[in-house]
């Protein structure tokens, strides 16, 4: 299986009234149609801490939090899984996917470390990446025209607007500030969660 290609064709970031800053992350599917990515600004910092990642490494944060969305789970992580381990197994590295005692999947909360917890992730990530959806990121200086909408519930109209979507998209990282408030908290949390250093 062959993965769609999903191009970013904008970027804006919104307060929901719940409180919570949101990135909205607009794609465009083979097909001409339009797919959003929502993802809250918290889970940056939550992400980081939970896969030691470093907080202000927004590509990498940006890539996890979009290609998560698409690891299915139950059977068809198994599924998921059973490829990645054959692949690896192929090339003589270890499953990295599944726990050796019970089969389990490796995931934050049953591996034995953050090391494998992250290898384990983003092994899938990168099944996604290359059998389910990639993420192409947009061009410099294309634009585009598209009917945007306020994702903040106000019902306003839409509005069509010429979008350079690698400018949006630069100029949310370059306002971009890493929560490292949330990041410590997050850490602790999962310290004391899991019992092990994170």
């Amino acid at each position: 299986m062959t993965a769609i290609e999903r191009t970013i064709v904008d970027a804006n970031s919104w307060v929901h009234p719940d409180g919570v800053d949101r990135w909205t992350i607009m794609t465009v599917n083979p097909d001409g149609s339009l797919f959003g990515y929502i993802l809250p600004v918290e889970g940056f910092a939550n992400h980081a801490a939970e896969y030691g990642i470093d907080p202000a490494d927004l590509d990498t944060l940006l890539r996890l939090c979009m290609l998560q969305l698409h690891i299915p789970a139950g059977h068809h992580l198994a599924a998921i899984d059973a490829a990645i381990a054959q692949a690896r197994a192929a090339q003589g590295k270890p499953t990295l996917v599944r726990t050796t005692a019970a089969g389990l999947p490796v995931t934050l909360f049953t591996a034995t470390s953050t090391e494998q917890a992250r290898q384990a992730h983003f092994a899938r990530l990168d099944y996604v990446e290359q059998h389910l959806v990639r993420i192409v990121q947009p061009t410099p200086g294309v634009r585009r025209t598209l009917a945007t909408v306020s994702l903040a519930g106000d019902g306003v109209e839409p509005i069509v607007q010429d979008v350079d979507a690698k400018t949006r998209l630069d100029t949310l990282k370059q306002v971009f500030q890493p929560d490292l408030d949330t990041y410590a908290a997050r850490r602790a949390e999962l310290a004391e969660q899991l019992g092990r250093p994170v």
